[in-house]
């Protein structure tokens, strides 16, 4: 399944590589920092922000309560404006339409701008296998690219877990020949890309939304890459996920005012880039055929479901910015291209949860993803119902079996008093011998807890509440 990354990889192994890259944390937390800065700066003087939020999220739910008329009517129009209209069920179905197309127009090269859902049915590797070249143009997508195509590490900056220069290393290697100044190094990116945007037969975009009443889509982004993707070659793809849609352009302009916003503060992102179809006859740019592949892999099966508010998502990134998880594994910790929050809800819903069980228990369910959705999805309520599943079907574990006994244990004031009784010396002992004070470590004498003892001290057993009581009521104000 493409949505995930490197999926034979154990989870402790793929956390102790995260939370061991020094540098990867702290461009992370200063990512994180930097995009709630702006956010809040704005959304604090927005005093209808909340107003905003309730309205956008209002469109959102009516949207997929009637998916199948407005898709429907977006399909009608598409196709009057003379754009080829594909429906895809799956991953694999998605790769052999965009191939046949490609196939078929003789394309060789290939641009990309703005598409995660690109990454999520494995578009990259299915071009290069059948010989076709295919250039990221956005400008941390090409810097993965160059790194052996790395995978993002946050959904709107996927590139910010490298340094100038390791990125110096990798234009060296391309051919650059200058210094680690960033504006010289961005020019030569710039200069290297163009060439790539003038030789390609395809554009390929993903699509922040389509409109159902004009049967357009479009992309917003803060590089001008896209308009070059979507007008310069001759053939132009766009991949939809098929809840991404609103009704009309009243209903955009809702998404607008919180998609940019949510993340950085903006009044609005830099470009928005409308694709209404094939270049009419009087127009001097653009492609001479568009292709919308609506894409559903596993979606259909989300509508209804007890996770339906999930295709909500406008996927803003929103809910990594504040979520003290992905602040310390950072992004490459969940092991999918959706990351944080939304990628706990969503990767076991597309990819299975035999593979993905552990996502959900990534979580603090603190709730500040639910408070800061644009949209407001429950996102810590759909992470607790995963995790109600998982339970669900669970075999006894040797942890479950032990925290199994402990209920039992604790459940009787009879067993609860043995413990104490037996205990509080016992660990006083340990102690003792680990020279370790007041308190216990538990990583060598307590396997089960060495996980959670790993950055935190195991207190000692205090005196029980009863026993203290006892003692001060009798006058008796002595401390153990």
């Amino acid at each position: 399944m493409a949505i995930l990354v490197n999926p034979e990889q154990p989870l402790r192994e793929r956390l102790d590589e995260t939370m061991n890259n020094a540098f990867t944390r702290e461009a992370t937390a200063l990512a994180q920092d930097n995009f709630n800065a702006g956010r809040e700066a704005y959304t604090s003087k927005k005093k209808d922000w909340q107003a905003i939020k309730d309205y956008a999220a209002a469109i959102r739910a009516h949207t997929l309560d009637h998916l199948d008329d407005y898709l429907a009517t977006f399909i009608d129009h598409a196709t009057a404006n003379g754009s080829q209209v594909h429906l895809a069920k799956t991953d694999q179905e998605a790769r052999d339409i965009v191939l046949g197309i490609i196939e078929a127009v003789g394309g060789k090269s290939v641009v990309k701008s703005k598409s995660m859902m690109s990454e999520e049915v494995g578009i990259n590797p299915a071009l290069q296998a059948a010989g076709i070249e295919v250039t990221e143009t956005d400008l941390g997508e090409w810097i993965l690219e160059l790194d052996d195509w790395d995978t993002p590490s946050h959904i709107l900056a996927p590139a910010m877990h490298k340094d100038r220069y390791r990125i110096h290393e990798l234009f060296t290697e391309y051919g650059y020949t200058g210094t680690t100044d960033i504006p010289e190094m961005t020019r030569f990116a710039r200069e290297s890309l163009r060439k790539k945007f003038l030789a390609a037969d395809v554009g390929m975009t993903g699509c922040n939304f389509a409109i159902a009443s004009t049967g357009s889509t479009c992309i917003m982004t803060n590089e001008g890459n896209g308009r070059m993707v979507t007008s310069l070659p001759s053939t132009q793809i766009v991949l939809m996920g098929m809840e991404r849609i609103v009704p009309n352009m009243s209903d955009l302009d809702a998404m607008m005012q919180v998609l940019p916003q949510s993340v950085l503060g903006l009044t609005t992102s830099s470009y928005l880039s409308f694709t209404h179809g094939p270049r009419r006859a009087d127009e001097i740019d653009g492609p001479d055929q568009v292709h919308i592949i609506i894409i559903d892999n596993g979606r259909s099966d989300i509508l209804g479901s007890p996770f339906h508010d999930m295709l909500r998502c406008i996927r803003c990134g929103t809910c990594q910015n504040v979520c003290p998880v992905y602040r310390h594994i950072t992004g490459h910790g969940y092991g999918s291209i959706y990351e944080g929050p939304m990628g706990i809800v969503l990767t076991p819903l597309l990819a299975g949860k035999d593979q993905t069980g552990h996502l959900p228990y990534l979580s603090t369910l603190c709730g500040e993803c639910t408070a800061n959705c644009p949209v407001e999805i429950p996102l810590h309520e759909l992470i607790l119902k995963h995790r109600e599943s998982l339970h669900d079907r669970a075999q006894l574990t040797p942890e479950a079996a032990i925290f199994k006994g402990a209920g039992l244990a604790l459940g009787s004031s009879l067993t609860y008093k043995a413990m104490l009784a037996f205990g509080r010396p016992l660990m006083r002992g340990l102690a003792l011998v680990q020279g370790s004070g007041d308190h216990l470590d538990g990583r060598n004498v307590l396997p089960v807890l060495s996980n959670w003892t790993k950055g935190r001290n195991l207190p000692l057993l205090a005196k029980p509440f009863h026993q203290v009581t006892a003692r001060q009521l009798k006058g008796d104000g002595s401390r153990d």
